[in-house]
Order: C-alpha cells, then structure tokens, then sequence
C-alpha cells in the first residue's frame, strides 16, 4: 500500500512539474513578437581589399530581422547611421574574409554587434535580432 502511495505521489509530482515547464514556455511563446523585417536600401555598394590592389568591389543587400514592430520602428528612426555603419564595416574588407561563407557569417556577426551597440547608446536597448545578406556579390580584378 506504502509503495502503491509513493508511485503515486512521484506521479503527480512529475506531472506537476511538466505542467509548470510546459505553462513556462506558453508564457514565453506568447511573449514573442512575430518578426519584422527593415531593409535597408538601396543596396551597399563597396570598394574591398587593399586600396591599391584594383578595383574589387562588394555589393550587399542588407536586411535587420527585428522581434515585433515596435522594435523596427524604433530603428527605422536611426537608419542613415545603421547606413552608415554598415559602409564602414564593409568598406575595406579583406576579400578572402567576403569571398567564404565562414567570413560572410562572421561579417554579419560583427554587424549584428555593431549595429546593436549603436543602438543600446541611442534607445537603450539592443534592437536587432539578426543581420541577413539576401544578396552579396564580390567582384575582384
């Protein structure tokens, strides 16, 4: 009979604690914005590599993935400096970094830093979910 209680109990103490977890990630679920999406256009048109190795050029589009409206539209309100930004961090880059999928993804990484520091001075807060490349063309000579 003892035992039969004991299972009992670890049942319930189990299925309460699945309860809570599960109550948990609904809240958490719920709590999420839907993404938005704030293109930044027109697309970045770049000179890369050495100043003196040639003409080798970078063409982007960006695009910042935001968590809900509200986030974007604060964003959207510095958007010539994120502009500005990104052509810095762009500009000048090493081609063998922009010409591998492993520096692309670095790349974004460091924008994504980058754009969010910007804005946590301006608004408080890191807006910016994550930096896409729609599109990324190098052209080198």
């Amino acid at each position: 009979m003892l035992r039969a209680v004991t299972r009992a109990f670890i049942a319930l103490l189990i299925l309460s604690m699945t309860s809570v977890a599960g109550a948990e990630n609904d809240e958490e679920e719920q709590e999420r914005q839907p993404s938005t999406y704030l293109e930044l256009t027109p697309d970045f048109v770049v000179n890369i590599g050495e100043p003196d190795a040639g003409r080798n050029f970078l063409k982007a589009e960006v695009t910042l993935r935001f968590e809900g409206e509200e986030r974007m539209e604060r964003a959207q309100a510095h958007e010539p400096w994120l502009r500005h930004k990104m052509v810095m961090l762009l500009s000048g880059q090493p081609i063998d970094r922009v010409s591998s999928a492993e520096g692309q993804d670095e790349l974004r990484g460091e924008a994504l830093q980058r754009l969010n520091e910007l804005l946590e001075e301006e608004t408080g807060e890191p807006l910016v979910r994550e930096v896409l490349f729609p599109s990324f063309i190098t052209q080198t000579r």
